[in-house]
Order: C-alpha cells, then structure tokens, then sequence
C-alpha cells in the first residue's frame, strides 16, 4: 500500500510541470509537417524505485480542427510490441490521415512512443548485426537447442551492454503508469485512449490500475493478457492457419487482378513451396545487398521457416491499397515468385519485419516487451519439442509457425524472469458512474482470434465487443463501419449496444 500510495504521488508530483509543445527535430521526424508539435515527458526509469534515474517518454500531437467543438485529448498507441505512435501522427499532420474529420476535429491527438522506443523515448539500443544474427528457432536436436540458446543470450547480452538496466523496466506494466502520468500532465480530464493490436494491453493495463480515470478506451484487435503462453501459441496457430485458408480460396477463385495465382490450388503451391525451401533456402537474386543492417538488405537466401513466418506478415490486410504492401495481393505475388523458385519478395518482406538498420530500432523494444510480459514455460528442449509437435497438430499448413511463436522463443535465455506475467485482467469498472470500455475485433484476424477479444470482455465486464465480418489484422485502420462505430463511441463517450456485428 505504501509503495502504491509513492507512486502516485511521483506520477502527480512529475506531471505537475505543463508539457511544453514546440516544433518537432528534424532529427526525430524529417520533413515533419508545421502542423505537428513534439514534446517529452521525463519518468522514472523504474516505478518501483522512484528514486532511480529519470527516462524521456516522446510525444506528439495534432491540434484539434475545430477548437469551438474540441472535446478533449486522444491518446493513441499503435501496438507492435514497440511501435512509434509518432510516425502515424506524422503521417497524419502531413495528410495522410488515420483519423478522420470526426475524430481530428474534435480532439487534440496525443502519440506516445512507449519507454524504450527509439529514436522519440528513451531507445533501447543494440548492435544490429548482433540482433540481426540468424538462429534457428526450430531446434531438433538437443544440440540446436542449446546453439539456440546461447545465440539468444549473445543477443540480450549485447543488449544490456548498451542499454543498461532500461532493457529490464520497458514492460507494460510501467508503460501504463507512463500513461497515467500523461494524461495528468495533459490536464485535460479523464482519460481518452485508443489502443490498437499490442496497444490492447496498455488499455487493459491502465484500466485495472485507474478504472475511474477514463472516459473512453477503445482497444482495436484484443490481445488476452490472462492466458498462459502454451494457449497464446495454440490459439494464434490456429487463426493463422485458418486465415491463410482463406487467402488461398480468394486467391484461387478472385475475379481482380491482384492474384497471379488466380484459378490454380494456392495451398498445394504453398505447400510444393515451402517443401522446396526446406529442402534448400530459396535464392534472392534481387535482394540487392545481402547486409541486413543495411537498409533495403536481406539474408543472402530465405529459409522454408521464414517464409511461411512471412506469409503470415503479409496476411495483415486483405485490402489491395494496404500500407507497407501488407495486402493479400502482396503475398500473392511474393508466393507466385517463391513459387517459382525466387525468393526475393518474400525475403525483402521478412527483412522490413524482422531486421533492425540501426542501433536505436523500435524492434529491439518489440523484442525485450514480450520477454517482461509473458512467462513462456519454454525452459528445455522437451518444452520446445513438445510446443512445436504441438503447433505441427493444430496447424499443419504453416506447423504452428507464427509471430507468437517467434516472440517466444526469443524470450529463451532472457537474463531476468517476467515482471508483468500474464495475470487476472478484470477491472473494477462497474461502479455508478463507471465508463464502458469498448473492443473491436475482425472475424478471421492473422494475429490474434476472435476468442481473445471475447475472453478479454468477459474479464473487463462493463465492456462491449464489436465483431467486424472480415479478414485482416485490426479494424480501425481500414475506415469502415467499425471505424465509424468506434469513432461515434469517442465522441458520445456512449458505447453501442452488446453483440454489434458488422460488415467493414
């Protein structure tokens, strides 16, 4: 009680100063437009220990349209683990928006990189060619087991090298106490907060910590923070694999142009595919530089792991204008080339995933995050052994091969256990007065099932889950209805009624 009762004192007492708005660096955001401002936000390194040294948190923000009708501040976080919600508000400033008049009108649009997030926040730093070393992380012996190991522990010790202890304190947990400071120091009421894929578990986070702190919190393509990581792995395999079904049927039967696969059997082309590559690493003959700390560089082949890894990139929007070529049609056009023995596309695709190019790259965060909140109950080569025979069952088109899986095993060799492990995530949100949180959700998500969002509502209790009718990878970004539903929600502060399935 008395370590709970210092914290919110430092977060009141550290948020006291107004944040001080200005131009942004060209260093941290090139060609940024006039119309987005930069800001910092100095926090504990560690909130337990609220003596230690103090860290940077990067804000960005987006002035309200229509100062007349402005509500309030949203405050918006991408997911990843790690991403930057600074490059989506610069986007926006410059006119590529992800929110709309309804939104931007309306309120002041605050990004916050989260702890550990380079170049904006206090980065975690590493050696790209340290981090970029390739392992296999589909051990079958004893022995690659331990090669495995130990490359992971050369990793995180290069890591800690040149980080020091932030690489131990850039879990979720503090990102929500960081969120809690925020929204003091914006002096701008109750909290208004959307949190999108990874982003989720910050809503959840700080929900359980200040249920009464809010007035919205919208959360777009739930991650469950309660279940263990054996049901995590089983569970992503399974939605990925049944998504993956549906690419190939469109892809196979489209009346668009967008699949040069178009009237032929896309799982047994996967399947030849990727037997191919196991058999030898397919060439990539186009892959200019074959440096993967280099820009634009790529692995000199690409293995039969990395491409069904990569496929399941590719699989986030079905759209076919989809940023970051993210679209089906990308990975249409990636497999019909790997299929033919060229394995560039798919190659290129996993270096802008996985890669880092520099010593500060949000990826280095997005690794560590999972390691502090997950317990993964991989300590052995029978633990792994079992998990993959495991994912070879549920899945045995892409063998339980997955972001999730990836995360994981990444995590062997860590140096410290968990600090925020998965836990109970009810919120006491049902008091007179209390708000509604609301959840969105697309039916046949790559990443992350329908039955997460379902479990999550479940556990929040005065919350409502929206179902969109579709495929891909989050909702908010595609500007459909559920956009909208999510939109009118931030606006009236009113969530819909219970149960709302909608098409877009």
């Amino acid at each position: 009680m008395q370590s709970t009762l210092l914290v919110l004192s430092t977060i009141c007492s550290l948020a006291s100063a107004a944040i001080q708005w200005g131009n942004c660096s060209n260093a941290i955001i090139p060609l940024a437009s006039p119309k987005l401002q930069c800001a910092t936000l100095s926090v504990p390194l560690n909130w337990s220990d609220t003596s230690s040294t103090n860290i940077t948190i990067g804000l960005t923000r987006v002035e309200a349209g229509d100062t007349s009708k402005r509500i309030g501040s949203l405050i918006f976080n991408p997911g990843g683990p790690g991403e930057p919600a600074s490059t989506v508000l610069a986007g926006q400033a410059l006119g590529f928006p992800l929110f709309s008049t309804n939104i931007s009108d309306v309120f002041d649009l605050v990004g916050f990189d989260p702890r550990g997030v380079g170049p904006f926040s206090t980065p975690v730093i590493c050696d790209p060619e340290v981090f970029n070393t390739r392992i296999n992380y589909y051990p079958n012996s004893t022995s690659q087991y331990n090669d495995l190991v130990t490359a992971n522990k050369a990793i995180w010790q290069n890591c800690h090298n040149l980080t020091g202890d932030l690489l131990y304190n850039v879990d979720t947990l503090s990102v929500a106490k960081d969120l809690e400071a925020l929204r003091i120091a914006l002096d701008d009421g109750p909290l208004n907060f959307l949190g999108i894929s990874y982003g989720t578990v910050i809503a959840q986070t700080y929900a359980r910590l200040h249920p009464s702190s809010f007035r919205t919190i919208a959360m777009d393509a739930v991650v469950d923070h309660n279940i263990s990581a054996t049901a995590q792995f089983f569970d992503e395999a399974q939605t990925y694999e049944a998504s993956l079904h549906r690419f190939a049927s469109w892809c196979s039967s489209t009346n668009s142009t967008f699949c040069p696969l178009k009237g032929k059997d896309v799982i047994s082309i996967f399947n030849a595919t990727v037997a191919n590559a196991t058999r030898s690493p397919l060439p990539v003959p186009g892959c200019v530089n074959t440096d993967p700390s280099i820009t634009g560089g790529c692995f000199a082949n690409i293995t039969a792991a990395e491409l069904i890894s990569t496929a399941q990139t590719l699989l986030t929007f079905k759209d076919p204008n989809a940023p970051v070529t993210l679209g089906w049609p990308a990975l249409a056009g990636a497999l019909a080339l790997a299929a033919q023995g060229n394995g560039t596309a798919m190659a290129q695709a996993f270096a802008a995933a996985n890669l880092a190019t520099s010593n500060i790259s949000s990826l280095f965060a997005g690794t560590v995050i999972p390691c502090l909140d997950d317990y993964t109950g991989i300590n052995s080569f029978a633990d792994i052994q079992y998990r993959l025979r495991l994912g070879e069952y549920v899945a045995p088109l892409t063998k339980g091969i997955s972001e999730k899986w990836r995360q994981q095993v990444r995590c062997i060799g860590f140096p410290i256990p968990p600090t925020y492990p998965q836990t109970d995530m009810s919120v006491n949100n049902t008091g007179k007065g209390d708000k509604e949180m609301l959840l969105a959700t697309s039916e046949w998500d790559p990443n992350v099932p329908w039955l997460w969002a379902e479990q999550a509502r479940s556990a929040i209790g005065n919350a409502t889950l929206v179902l969109r009718e579709g495929d891909g990878h989050t909702s908010f970004y595609l500007g459909g209805k559920t956009t909208r539903v999510i939109e009118e929600y931030f606006v009236s502060g009113v969530a819909p009624e219970q149960g709302l399935v909608v098409p877009s």
